[in-house]
């Protein structure tokens, strides 16, 4: 564990990892962020959720085709309603932070950036880990049974 948390550190402390804080931390890079983090994490772990299941040997190549067209399915449907109420949040939010009074507290700035950056997160990971992947495991299992009438008829 210690070996991890220096290697951490010393990440952390150089000048790299100073630089990349302060563009993560920066107001003008939020909106950016609010956009950006949602897409490479649905991105990512679609990418290894289509990995891990093409690699099962267990698995018959019907079932597996049948797993990706749910995994990218669901990863595509998730970060395009996403983004669309992300965009809602973040406007909302750049609503809602003007007219709070500022003797609420001095790290005002910190929780709104917060929100601007952590709810667009949240409601990608509902859609894209929860919602659409029930409601397209049905809809791929018609789209296997068309594939497998049509190559039945090519054979």
């Amino acid at each position: 564990m210690g070996l991890v948390v220096n290697a951490l550190s010393k990440i952390a402390l150089s000048k790299t990892g100073q630089k990349m804080y302060s563009y993560l931390c920066d107001p003008k890079n939020q909106k950016f962020l609010s956009i950006a983090t949602p897409a490479v994490e649905t991105a990512v772990a679609t990418s290894f959720y289509t990995v891990a299941t093409q690699l099962q040997k267990n698995l018959d190549d019907r079932r597996k085709h049948m797993l990706h067209v749910q995994n990218i399915g669901a990863g595509i449907a998730g970060l395009t309603v996403s983004s669309w109420l992300n965009k809602g949040i973040y406007n909302c939010v750049e609503k809602i932070v003007p007219q709070l009074s500022p003797d609420i507290g001095k790290n005002l700035h910190k929780v709104a950036g917060g929100l601007r950056v952590g709810l667009p997160i949240l409601t990608c990971c509902i859609f894209t880990r929860c919602l659409f992947p029930a409601v397209i495991a049905a809809f791929s299992g018609k789209v296997e049974e068309h594939r497998h009438k049509k190559l039945d008829k090519q054979a």
